[in-house]
């Protein structure tokens, strides 16, 4: 997920200026349709009255989606975003949910809650914990035995040139193909039995929606109400961050950028080893393969 770019960062143009103006028009602030994260939540198989825990909330979002798939559940949100748990907290209140939600401050790597819950959610914070496979290490010990994790995490969908890289600000390593992705997944003791890739229309739709929250917020909010007022924002200097976050998206990352959101079960620890072994042999099989059948 692309956090700041070189284009945009501007004091106005932090992630919390643009999530705060898109949640009501793409309420997971991740690259999903409903239809995508309906497909997911289903495929977690949860029993009844899940606890569910999200790591890096946000607004909310996920959490709300998971209440209405499972009407038994309980979730506690954690983000060290103090303005998107208040607003959690709102949106909870008002619809009637305050109850089955515990919303709280907190960083994601020290202030998790001491229990272990049935959903795990920690979507597009990999960047948080150091990487991919140390997010998975840190998150197992808050996850029950048969319980299920959901993860989202930024894919390159084809080798990223100099300039995107450059847009992103990011080195060629953070990010891996999706291939990639799954096989590290497992060779760190997990069981992936669902991923979704984003489609190139659902990155078009979420980053429409972020566009459309700028402009609104330049064009109404702040020649209206002025309700997000920021000091030293102005409508020009909202609408130059709409454009290059525009500009960046389409002209520098929209065909290299992915996101591919999995559904994880843990291992039993005993067979992790066995299992670890199994997965790194199939990869030098098939790398061993695939250099025999270049070379013939």
């Amino acid at each position: 997920m692309p956090q700041r770019t070189m284009t945009w960062q501007m004091d106005i143009a932090s992630d919390e200026s643009v999530w705060n103006q898109t949640h009501d028009i793409h309420p997971i602030l991740n690259p999903l349709d409903d239809t995508s994260v309906r497909r997911v939540l289903e495929r977690t198989r949860l029993g009844p009255a899940p606890r569910v825990l999200d790591v890096g909330c946000g607004l909310g979002g996920w959490v709300f989606k998971i209440l209405e798939s499972y009407p038994e559940a309980t979730c506690v949100g954690v983000d060290m975003v103090e303005s998107f748990i208040e607003r959690a907290r709102a949106e909870a209140a008002d619809r009637g949910v305050g109850d089955r939600t515990d919303f709280r401050t907190g960083d994601a790597l020290k202030d998790l809650p001491d229990e272990r819950f049935d959903l795990v959610v920690c979507a597009g914070l990999s960047e948080a914990f150091g990487g991919l496979e140390p997010m998975l290490h840190h998150l197992r010990p808050y996850l029950k035995n048969d319980g299920r994790m959901i993860i989202g995490q930024g894919l390159w969908n084809h080798e990223p040139d100099e300039e995107c890289l450059r847009i992103l600000d990011v080195d060629r390593d953070t990010h891996m193909p999706f291939e990639q992705a799954v096989d590290m997944i497992a060779c760190a003791g997990w069981a992936p039995v669902y991923g979704h890739k984003s489609t190139e229309q659902e990155w078009d739709d979420f980053i429409w929606a972020c566009v459309e929250g700028l402009t609104r917020w330049a064009l109404d909010d702040l020649r209206g109400a002025g309700e997000q007022q920021v000091p030293g924002v102005s409508t020009p200097g909202i609408l130059l961050t709409m454009s290059s976050y525009r500009r960046a998206w389409l002209h520098g990352y929209r065909s290299a950028l992915g996101y591919a959101t999995f559904v994880l079960r843990p291992l039993p620890p005993q067979w992790i080893p066995l299992l670890f072994a199994g997965e790194l042999a199939q990869q030098t099989w098939s790398a061993q393969g695939q250099a025999s059948h270049e070379d013939s």
